[in-house]
């Protein structure tokens, strides 16, 4: 009722019996402050809860509404005598009162989201100082348990084991309660969302944390909504929730990015295409797999027409970076995938594939075509042969052109493959080499600053670099098999083609220091792996 504050409250009362008294004595009270706002009227959540023995004690509850009972206080009033049985009597019947004013106060319509702000939720504090109100917080949780107490998003109320806790508003659309049971396989099956507005903010954070981790509502948040969906889920999908599906992902970038660190989406089957299958954007290696449509056939996986003219799905896919299919999509979806099987590909398959991939390679202007010469310089579909003429087919970049002076290095070298092409292609640009790399970090960096100093270690009071880019750890590859086996003419190539670039990291100066400012470096000079190979071998 209103007082002459202007205050109204809720007040529930409870009769109880006394152990230490042979008749009745005053009942135990809950008082819930009600707040108006306009025609609505809500339950408030108190700053301050002293615990009543008629009168207010000096005795913080830590509670957000009132409590009373005829306590056995201390003689200054100020708090009440712990060990009493009365007093263990009477904070167990507030506990079945508190846990029984949540039926209550939801016929009054007061049992909504705001309300949860005023339930017992710090449990920190009723395990530790505020132990002698434990009964009224374990109540309180038991409550929420086993009634269906919790409010729900579509007004209702449920138990904890039959709600989700967290998600956006676009995700509460998109999982309505059957397709969440769906998904989570749920046991009973559940009744919904938790109210949309308990979020983890600061207003509702401590409800929030008490709900999952005391009340062990689940939680499914846009990523753990991501790892969870399966195919068989994404089929029972009709086009339409294809629509509000893309239209969540525009929001949730951090599923479906390419960088810093791929999405989980990126690579899961979830593009729907013309087919009715659901294929991956792209694949492991950020290589596109599905397209969007054109007006002609196609040989590689498109979307689902429908879906691709939906104005929503197609900001998703724009944003995905989804281009359309040509030459350097065929050659990514089709033409590379086919060197991945088992079975060779025919000789005159593969004079076609090498025509269409000459074509593609002066598409510089297509979307595709950075993917498109990445998954060409890694992918095994170049015809090579070792020096035995035995054909395979194998990556670019790890091809040697077919020239004298590096047949010759690397005789009596059976792991190195040579190009056995003959197409019009620039095969340099994808990786095949003319000469026998230089094994060096040091020697990168020489090519863009020859004066810089090159790092070799960091750590605590051990630091090293060499100067003039000078790594120790230098080497060419082949170079000490062809020393083993060496021949004049091989000589030759090493001494006028090989080590002129390399000359610099023969041997160097190395910096030792503690400090990593190097002020108090000492210096010694040393030979490099190659160095060393060099100076120590007859060649």
């Amino acid at each position: 009722q209103g007082t002459e504050s202007g205050e109204d409250w809720l007040v529930i009362h409870r009769e109880v019996e006394c152990p230490d008294r042979a008749i009745g004595i005053p009942p135990v009270s809950i008082a819930y402050r009600l707040e108006s706002n306009g025609d609505k009227v809500a339950v408030n959540p108190l700053d301050s809860s002293p615990l009543h023995a008629y009168f207010p004690t000096g005795l913080q509850t830590q509670l957000k509404f009132l409590i009373h009972g005829p306590f056995v206080t201390t003689p200054a009033r100020n708090n009440i005598q712990e060990d009493s049985d009365r007093n263990r009597a009477l904070i167990n019947e507030l506990a079945c009162l508190a846990a029984d004013s949540l039926v209550i106060c939801r016929s009054h319509g007061f049992l909504s989201a705001e309300f949860l702000r005023v339930l017992p939720v710090k449990t920190d504090w009723f395990s530790g100082g505020g132990r002698l109100f434990k009964p009224i917080y374990d109540a309180v949780l038991e409550a929420i348990k086993t009634r269906p107490l919790l409010p729900t998003i579509d007004g209702g109320h449920a138990r904890a084991d039959e709600l989700v806790l967290g998600g956006t508003d676009e995700l509460h659309q998109l999982l309505p309660a059957p397709l969440l049971q769906e998904l989570l396989k749920r046991e009973p099956a559940s009744r919904g969302w938790v109210s949309g507005e308990v979020r983890p903010n600061p207003r509702y954070l401590d409800v929030w944390l008490y709900l999952r981790d005391a009340a062990g509502v689940e939680v499914l948040e846009p990523w753990i909504f991501a790892r969870k969906l399966s195919s068989l889920f994404l089929e029972a999908r009709d086009d339409e929730w294809f629509f509000s599906f893309y239209a969540f992902l525009v929001g949730q970038e951090a599923l479906w990015r390419a960088k810093p660190e791929p999405g989980p989406l990126r690579t899961r089957d979830i593009i729907r295409c013309q087919d009715g299958k659901h294929r991956p954007p792209f694949d492991r290696n950020g290589h596109p797999i599905v397209f969007l449509p054109t007006d002609t056939d196609s040989t590689v996986p498109t979307v689902k027409p429908i879906i691709a003219a939906n104005e929503k799905a197609r900001d998703f896919f724009d944003k995905l970076g989804m281009a359309h299919p040509d030459l350097c999509a065929e050659v990514i979806s089709y033409i590379l995938p086919a060197y991945n099987g088992e079975v060779p590909v025919p000789p005159e398959e593969h004079d076609g594939h090498l025509r269409t991939i000459a074509a593609a390679l002066h598409l510089d202007n297509s979307r595709c075509y950075r993917a498109m010469l990445d998954a060409l310089r890694q992918g095994k579909w170049v015809l090579a042969k070792t020096f035995d003429g035995v054909e395979s087919y194998e990556a670019p970049c790890s091809l040697f052109f077919d020239l004298g002076d590096l047949l010759t290095f690397f005789d009596g070298d059976s792991s190195k493959r040579f190009l056995a092409e003959t197409a019009d292609i620039n095969w340099r640009n994808l990786g095949v080499r003319d000469r026998p790399e230089v094994k060096s970090r040091g020697f990168m960096l020489y090519n863009r600053n020859p004066q810089a100093p090159f790092v070799i270690m960091e750590y605590y009071g051990n630091n090293m670099r060499g100067l003039r880019c000078f790594d120790p750890d230098t080497d060419i590859d082949g170079l000490s098999l062809a020393i083993d086996t060496i021949s004049l003419r091989k000589a030759v190539y090493i001494w006028n083609v090989l080590l002129p670039p390399v000359a610099a990291f023969i041997s160097g100066t190395i910096e030792k220091a503690t400090h990593k400012t190097f002020d108090n470096a000492t210096t010694k000079q040393v030979d490099s792996i190659l160095g060393k190979l060099l100076k120590t071998r007859s060649w």
